[in-house]
């Protein structure tokens, strides 16, 4: 699937949810971050359609999405949406037909569909479970599983590892890792971690605006040199301006991550991706004082 948003704004009466967002993508998995608030879940319902916009702002095939080319964009579009329920009186099995139905996808490749997706998601052993008996992490492994009915070209996952333990955290990275090949794929989270684990390309969101497309490298750059590591005990030695990115355990006592342009009696220590997103918020921040 060939997608370009072109110049993408959706407002809410005088709230400016999303601001003429451009950006091609690739068969490539791009982490979305940004603040609460910041258009990530608003993006995402933009492009699965749940929000309406001008057809010329999002492009599939390089054609805009007239309303009888988005029938068939919607068959290439799997998605997570943050809050995900099904029929609870349903089996699992019962309520991924729906869903697979519901997306005009083709009748006689239905069960083939669904045993993969639950394979993909462990879950085929719940397939004649009612919804109502599947526990959260349960649930919401059963989202993803939805989402990847009719081998979609272009995937939207919202949070998708809210709720679920460790190892199936572990399994969802693996998944991406599996499947990404040939997908473009949009992954909005909390966990950096999870960012760090699978993605290609990390979006970053700001107030409806979109502040860059960057590559892991990219993003950690924002803020070498500008990191450093300190016991609380001793934060009255920092120069202001600075920023505690995170508290921590280290060697048994309290330490600080930070982030600040000065120069520092502290130990200096190499950039990641939260402390590049989050010096780049703050540069906003500044520049909008």
């Amino acid at each position: 699937m060939n997608l370009q948003i072109c110049g993408l704004s959706k407002s809410f009466g005088k709230n400016k949810a999303l601001q003429k967002i451009s950006i091609d993508f690739d068969a490539k998995v791009y982490g979305l971050l940004g603040e609460n608030g910041s258009g990530k879940t608003t993006f995402m319902r933009c492009l699965a359609r749940i929000y309406m916009t001008d057809a010329e702002s999002v492009l599939w095939d390089q054609a805009p999405l007239t309303e009888t080319r988005e029938k068939d964009y919607l068959k290439n579009v799997g998605y997570l949406p943050q809050h995900f329920g099904l029929y609870k009186s349903l089996s699992l099995f019962d309520a991924l037909s729906t869903v697979y139905f519901a997306k005009g996808l083709a009748a006689d490749k239905r069960e083939a569909s669904i045993l993969e997706a639950a394979r993909l998601v462990n879950l085929t052993d719940k397939l004649q479970t009612r919804i109502s008996a599947l526990s959260g992490g349960m649930l919401r492994r059963a989202g993803i599983a939805q989402a990847l009915l009719g081998e979609p070209s272009l995937l939207m996952f919202d949070e998708p590892t809210t709720g679920l333990d460790p190892e199936e955290r572990l399994r969802f990275k693996n998944l991406i890792s599996d499947i990404k090949g040939g997908k473009t794929i949009l992954l909005s989270t909390h966990i950096v971690e999870d960012v760090e684990a699978v993605c290609d390309r990390i979006l970053v969101l700001h107030k409806g605006r979109l502040l860059g497309d960057f590559s892991q490298e990219e993003l950690r750059s924002k803020a070498e040199g500008k990191v450093y590591q300190i016991d609380s005990e001793e934060e009255s030695l920092l120069v202001p301006p600075f920023w505690v990115v995170k508290k921590f355990l280290h060697k048994g006592r309290v330490a600080l991550r930070v982030l600040s342009q000065n120069n520092q009696r502290a130990e200096k220590i190499g950039a990641g991706i939260e402390d590049g997103y989050f010096y780049l918020l703050k540069q906003m921040e500044d520049e909008a004082h």
